[in-house]
């Protein structure tokens, strides 16, 4: 739980996001109003009494899909690796919510409103004889197939990466990196800087920045030393990028890239960088 509240909180909404929540709001919607008119069309089957009011409380078993989607998405969207434990934890947990907020929501809302009030335990055991295979179902299938299409994406990239692979004693040009459910080429050439995230990097491209899976150690390994130096120990600058450094007269320096980034260099680093970037400009640098 503690792990889903850290993950929650970190949360940034991105345009893709409110469009796929948009489209989530609109389908919930879409799923209150058919049960409305499924309880006025059987009410004039059965001949029964229609009452909206009451109508309109049951259906909130189906507001409840709003925030356990959202819920899901967030959680899945940033997964890296497919872990079963936590992929059975992302349907389990909205389920067992489901099942037990829906009551407790009937009973308030019920209580708040002059009429009958309905019992928690009577619209809990209506829930698990009624509506329990449907919450299965829902929570369970997008999550399957999100999985099923992240291993089918993971395989698909692991070849298009071996395929692009450096020869012995050559660089990449490019890598693929994950941008939201789609792989998107960026080439090496691009990236400004990267730095450390643990177990992930940061990588940025111009006004964007990237998750990727990998090492600051082992990532550095794959760019040019000529054009990438390290400036701190958890930061590498690409060195056509920079637009000026400073000394700040202890030792350290500020260097500040063409897309307005300000960065730090160690004074353990600033002697390698200071040559590096002497040799790719070829001007004397003091």
């Amino acid at each position: 739980m503690i792990i889903f509240l850290n993950k929650i909180h970190s949360i940034s909404v991105s345009t893709d996001d409110r469009k796929a929540l948009g489209i989530l709001g609109i389908s919930v919607f879409v799923l209150v109003l058919l049960a409305l008119v499924q309880d006025i069309v059987q009410s004039g089957i059965e001949n029964l009494g229609y009452y909206f009011s009451e109508s309109f409380l049951f259906s909130s078993f189906w507001w409840l899909f709003f925030p356990a989607f959202s819920f899901q998405y967030f959680q899945l969207k940033p997964l890296s690796a497919i872990r079963p434990g936590f992929i059975c934890c992302i349907i389990l947990f909205p389920i067992i919510a489901h099942l037990f907020s829906y009551p407790l929501l009937v009973w308030i809302l019920s209580g708040i409103f002059p009429g009958h009030t309905f019992s928690y335990t009577q619209t809990l055991r209506y829930t698990l004889s009624n509506f329990l295979y449907i919450l299965l179902f829902m929570y369970s299938m997008p999550v399957l197939m999100f999985v099923i299409y992240r291993k089918k994406t993971t395989s698909i990239s692991k070849n298009i990466d071996t395929a692009i692979a450096e020869t012995p004693g050559e660089y990449p040009a490019k890598i693929f990196v994950q941008e939201g459910y789609k792989k998107s080429v960026i080439l090496i050439a691009s990236i400004s800087h990267v730095t450390a995230n643990p177990p992930y990097i940061n990588i940025y491209v111009g006004n964007k920045k990237f998750l990727y899976t990998e090492t600051l150690k082992s990532f550095s390994a794959k760019l040019d030393p000529a054009s990438f130096v390290r400036i701190h120990k958890s930061a590498i600058i690409n060195l056509h990028m920079v637009a000026n450094f400073s000394s700040r007269g202890n030792g350290d320096y500020d260097v500040r890239m063409k897309d307005e980034s300000n960065l730090r260099i160690s004074r353990n680093y600033a002697a390698v960088f200071k040559d590096c970037y002497a040799q790719l400009h070829r001007v004397a640098v003091h």
